[in-house]
């Protein structure tokens, strides 16, 4: 009967803190969450980006291409006009042959500078991935801090567990004692 209100009292005592725990777990389990979809919205955003500015470089491309098929378009028109004056004059061929020299210098100039810019871009590019890179260097870091403190929490919770364990062996071990005394009365009481 004693034990019983022991037992009673006991879980008065235990029960608002079981409940506080608790409210403070669910609060940072929530608090958690809430952490975890703004990195997802901003991972979002950031993914939307990202593939915004490809969009704009294929857009650029595109219209290289484009470029880029005029010039041979034109080009090689000229070579079927060259190809003509072959045919028609073989006295001129050593001037002409000069001036196709002279267009294909240019023609390499202007590659070579297309090359250079194309290159250029490729570097700009590379900086953007080095730049993405970065970011999610830093997502990765703040996840990492994440599962640290996970894991500090987890940690409080296993020693939590530990002490309550205790707290019933020492309540457990008093309820016995208290059944030996009551037993002890009883018997010097009928006797």
């Amino acid at each position: 009967m004693l034990s019983s209100v022991i037992r009673a009292e006991v879980q008065v005592y235990l029960e608002p803190v079981l409940s506080e725990i608790l409210v403070d777990l669910d609060t940072f389990q929530s608090e958690t969450f809430k952490r975890f979809d703004a990195t997802d919205r901003r991972f979002d955003a950031f993914q939307t980006e990202v593939y915004e500015r490809f969009d704009a470089i294929d857009k650029r491309f595109d219209a290289s291409d484009r470029r880029f098929d005029a010039f041979q378009a034109e080009v090689y028109e000229r070579f079927d006009a060259i190809d003509k004056r072959f045919d028609a004059s073989d006295r001129r061929f050593d001037a002409f042959q000069a001036e196709v020299y002279e267009r294909f210098d240019a023609s390499d100039r202007r590659f070579d500078a297309f090359q250079a810019e194309v290159y250029e871009r490729f570097d700009a590019i590379d900086e953007r991935f080095d730049a993405i890179d970065k970011r999610f260097e830093a997502v990765e870091e703040r996840i990492d801090r994440l599962e640290v403190r996970m894991d500090r929490l987890e940690v409080r919770m296993d020693r939590l567990e530990v002490r309550m364990e205790r707290l019933e062996q020492r309540f457990d071990s008093l309820d016995a004692k208290l059944d030996l005394v009551l037993k002890h009365l009883v018997v010097k009481g009928s006797g």
